[in-house]
C-alpha cells in the first residue's frame, strides 16, 4: 500500500474496515442535523426575528399617520393594536414554517437523504479501510487513498454505531464501531480527542 512520508515505516496504532451502506448514511444524515438544528436555534426574541420588529414598526408609522384626524392617545392606542395584531400573525407563520423544517428533518426524511446520498456516492457495498498513526491517519478505499492531518479536523461527533471525524461539513470520515480492530473503540475515542483537541459530541438517534 502506497503511503506518504509522514507513516511511511511506521505501525499503525488503531485500524478500522467501514462498509459504506444506507445504516453509515443515516447516521452521517443524523450527525449533520445536529449542525443545521443549532443553526435554526431560536434566538432571544423568541418566535420573531429582528427583520419582523423593523416591519412591525414601519406599520405602526404608517398607520400612526394614516389616523391624522384623531387625536395623539388614541392614534397611538390604534396602531399599537395594529402592531399587536401584525407580530401575532407573524409569529403564528414564523412556528408554522419551523414546525415544516423541522418535518422535513423527520427520521423519515434522513432515511430517504440516506438512501439518495448512498446511490449518488457510487460506493454502495464498498469497504473503506482505515490506519490510525500517531500525526495523521490513512482512509483507502477503491478508487481513493488520502491521508488527514489530526489538527484539520473540526469536530468529532458519536453516534450509536459510528464516530463521525469531520474535516468539514462536506468530508466527513465515518467509522464503524463494530469495524475497529481489537474492539478498542473507547481507546480510539480517547486517542482522537486527545490528538484532535476535541471533544466528541454525543448524536442520538431521532424516536
Amino acid at each position: 500500500m502506497k503511503q506518504s512520508l509522514l507513516v511511511n515505516n511506521m505501525s499503525a496504532k488503531f485500524t478500522a474496515t467501514t462498509e459504506y451502506n444506507e445504516n453509515l448514511f443515516y447516521h452521517r444524515a443524523m450527525a449533520l442535523k445536529t449542525d443545521k438544528a443549532a443553526v435554526k436555534k431560536k434566538s432571544m426574541l423568541g418566535d420573531l426575528e429582528v427583520p419582523d420588529l423593523f416591519i412591525s414598526a414601519v406599520a405602526f408609522g404608517i398607520y400612526f399617520f394614516a389616523l391624522n384626524g384623531m387625536d395623539v392617545p388614541t392614534r397611538i392606542f390604534m396602531s399599537g393594536l395594529v402592531v399587536i395584531l401584525f407580530i401575532t400573525v407573524i409569529r403564528s407563520l414564523n412556528r408554522m414554517r419551523r414546525r415544516f423544517d423541522e418535518t422535513n428533518m423527520s427520521d423519515t426524511a434522513l432515511q430517504r437523504n440516506a438512501r439518495m446520498d448512498l446511490s449518488a456516492s457510487g460506493q454502495d457495498g464498498e469497504e473503506a479501510n482505515l490506519e490510525f498513526y500517531e500525526e495523521s491517519f490513512v482512509l483507502e478505499s477503491p478508487g481513493m487513498h488520502k491521508e488527514f492531518r489530526y489538527e484539520g479536523i473540526e469536530k468529532l461527533k458519536e453516534t450509536e454505531e459510528y464516530f463521525m471525524i469531520f474535516r468539514s461539513n462536506l468530508t466527513v470520515i465515518s467509522v464503524g464501531k463494530s469495524g475497529i480492530r481489537d474492539n478498542k473503540e473507547e481507546e480510539l475515542a480517547r486517542f482522537l480527542e486527545e490528538k484532535c483537541g476535541k471533544k466528541f459530541e454525543i448524536v442520538r438517534k431521532i424516536v
